[in-house]
């Protein structure tokens, strides 16, 4: 195992030598960076895709910096590095995708630029978190507070290989503050993107995922109904699939998805 792969938290390009290649913006979660795609992202370009991941603002730090930010600070993040690489790709082969939160954000920005992209991965896509969950995060919300308040991550990130757990960075504590806003984006998401979004979109959520349960997917279908989805369950992964068990699965499954629907020479 390659442990600088699954610890290396910094931002990533890793563009193709062939101008006509596909690319594929990634966006890592809350909490996370972008250690959370480079496996996946390594892969492709080893493939010759390109991939990219930012390091969202809030992130890669303390969780103090995390509760100063909220869903439009990271989304602007997203933005100027859609900007950036519409320099580079072509529509017709330019995808976005993204994990649990930055799912959401890639959802969201394929909703706003329609036409921009060739398609849409979505990982572990957390409309809905437990219910426990939801609760600390709603009851939070209308609390006439302008402190944060940190909730301890409880056996440290949602994944099933020990090792990959150990080395993954992410903060050690979620701040309620910034998961009022992550939980905004969420509903935005719903009510606003899903309904309008088309295309094709791959679809994919770990069986043992705690974090986003599994139901997700079919919240997810039920409401993107214009959109050409393909899905498939990774049957041995929790929450962080592109570095856990199923991790070459979710890596073959992006290259097909790309293969099938990109003008990708191979084809």
């Amino acid at each position: 195992m390659d442990r600088d792969i699954f610890s290396n938290g910094s931002s990533f390009d890793f563009f193709p030598k062939d101008d006509s290649s596909p690319g594929v913006l990634l966006v890592h979660g809350f909490t996370g960076t972008p250690a959370e795609v480079r496996y996946l992202g390594e892969g492709l370009a080893q493939r010759g895709v390109g991939a990219h991941a930012p390091l969202l603002d809030g992130h890669g730090t303390c969780v103090e910096d995390l509760a100063r930010t909220s869903w439009r600070d990271w989304f602007r993040c997203v933005d100027e590095k859609i900007r950036d690489l519409e320099k580079v790709y072509r529509p017709d082969s330019f995808y976005i995708g993204g994990l649990s939160m930055g799912a959401l954000l890639a959802v969201h920005a394929y909703a706003r630029y329609p036409g921009r992209f060739a398609g849409l991965i979505v990982m572990a896509v957390p409309f809905r978190l437990p219910h426990t969950i939801e609760w600390a995060i709603s009851g939070f919300r209308y609390l006439p507070v302008s402190f944060d308040i940190r909730v301890p991550k409880l056996g440290g990130p949602d994944v099933m290989d020990e090792k990959v757990r150990e080395l993954i960075p992410s903060y050690r504590h979620h701040s309620l503050k910034a998961a009022v806003s992550m939980q905004e984006l969420s509903r935005k998401v719903r009510q606003e993107d899903l309904p309008v979004i088309d295309g094709n979109v791959l679809l994919l959520h770990g069986k043992f995922d705690i974090t986003a349960p599994i139901f997700n997917m079919e919240l997810f279908k039920e409401e993107a109904r214009r959109a050409r989805v393909k899905s498939k369950i990774l049957p041995r992964s929790g929450h962080l699939i592109p570095v856990d068990v199923d991790r070459d699965v979710v890596c073959e499954s992006v290259l097909d998805f790309i293969r099938l629907e990109s003008a990708f020479p191979g084809r």
